[in-house]
């Protein structure tokens, strides 16, 4: 029955005890610190977690190797070479209680990634978060109170961090992180230029710079009297900075440079879907034209579904006013040969011609639209159609939910 609520109302965030659901999982994956499938994250870490009734459900179906996928926000890395910290605890062998204290020093901190506690070039552990000085302010997430670790509690942290990265004299790593992902270029924060000796910060797409203090001594040193700049006076290319702020003062702890060629997305639910079952789309014609056509209304889509002898599959098609501008899909029906039938290939072919129109509106800026969609599979059509929420007992329940969740998506009529 839990499974069956979380399967039914989980993916609707406007539905009240959709939200509920999915700000439990939002706080379970805050609590966990690790990125991925969180259903698929290791139940070892369930002293890291506040029992709630989802978090009960997620145990459940760990310990029995029930996989749900979710598309709740999860963690990116920002830097090449990044690790979650709980994910380094763990495999240092920390387990149980330490790791559970382990996890409270890093909530107490705000931090998830080694590039969280690190200088600003990677090479070593900034000292602030080594000593547990105070919470870090990367994130804009409302954390869960914590209890202040103790002095024990620090050691502990430090012996798991020396452990579980093999650090050497004064903090350094064995293998220091790679550059900074792009993303990082437009997150509040802050920057230096590439040598290092002119400081700037972004809030909210303001950037201040401040001004170097002359000092004999290594570590550059800046006025912590800002001065608001225009966004055309930040050079480029930038590095991205950490910083210590003591009195009157900002001291530079390091800084390293940003890859503006990385990227780094993650892949949507819908696409993971298409590649694992190896669909494939062809064009003809010009997409501009395309999308023309659906901008005015003048686009068809049509899909058939196939079965035999326990296999299925589907075709798709889209095109404009005329036949010489059209994009093509095609796959076979995901499931077993137990799950195959000829209904649910249609409701294949369905999901086929959102996903696309999802891709066409997202690579030409679509933003309305109308497309008439035809099919000879009635049942199917009206299905795809209806707006009730789908029943996780109901045959067919993850193409028929996976249809919904497009066409919510989707900023066409149909």
């Amino acid at each position: 029955m839990h499974i069956q609520t979380l399967l039914k109302f989980g993916p609707y965030q406007n539905d009240p005890t959709g939200a509920l659901i999915r700000a439990c999982g939002e706080l379970l994956r805050l609590e966990l610190g690790i990125r991925g499938q969180l259903f698929q994250i290791s139940h070892y870490f369930y002293p890291c977690i506040t029992i709630t009734w989802l978090s009960q459900c997620w145990l459940f179906c760990v310990q029995r190797g029930i996989e749900i996928a979710t598309d709740l926000p999860d963690f990116l890395p920002q830097r090449q070479n990044d690790r979650e910290l709980m994910q380094i605890f763990w495999n240092a062998g920390f387990r149980a209680d330490k790791l559970a204290t382990l996890n409270r020093c890093q909530m107490f901190l705000h931090v998830i990634f080694l590039s969280d506690i690190c200088n600003g070039a990677g090479s070593a552990i900034d000292n602030q978060y080594w000593t547990g000085e105070k919470p870090a302010d990367y994130y804009h997430f409302q954390w869960p109170q914590v209890h202040k670790p103790t002095r024990r509690d620090w050691e502990l942290w430090q012996r798991g961090l020396s452990q579980g990265l093999n650090l050497g004299r004064q903090g350094k790593l064995a293998l220091p992180l790679g550059k900074w992902t792009s993303r990082m270029y437009s997150m509040n924060g802050w920057f230096t230029d590439v040598s290092g000796d002119q400081l700037y910060h972004l809030q909210n797409d303001h950037w201040t710079t401040y001004s170097p203090i002359p000092l004999r001594r290594r570590t550059r040193v800046f006025h912590l009297q800002a001065r608001p700049i225009d966004r055309n006076e930040v050079p480029r290319p930038l590095n991205r900075a950490t910083v210590y702020a003591h009195g009157q003062a900002i001291t530079l702890t390091g800084h390293g440079p940003i890859d503006f060629q990385a990227n780094g997305t993650a892949n949507r639910p819908e696409q993971l879907f298409w590649e694992m079952w190896k669909c494939e789309e062809s064009l003809e014609g010009q997409a501009e034209a395309l999308c023309d056509d659906i901008l005015h209304g003048r686009a068809v889509a049509v899909s058939d579904g196939s079965f035999q002898l326990g296999n299925g599959a589907a075709a798709w098609t889209i095109e404009g006013s005329t036949a010489s501008n059209r994009i093509q899909g095609a796959g076979r029906t995901p499931g077993s040969s137990n799950d195959q039938s000829a209904y649910r290939s249609e409701l294949f072919g369905l999901w086929g011609i959102l996903y696309l129109l999802k891709w066409l509106s997202d690579a030409h800026n679509l933003h309305q639209g109308q497309v008439l969609v035809a099919c000879d599979g009635i049942s199917a059509l009206r299905k795809a159609k209806t707006v009730a929420m789908p029943e996780p007992q109901e045959k067919h329940y993850d193409l028929i939910s996976a249809i919904r969740n497009l066409r919510k998506q989707l900023p066409l009529q149909l």
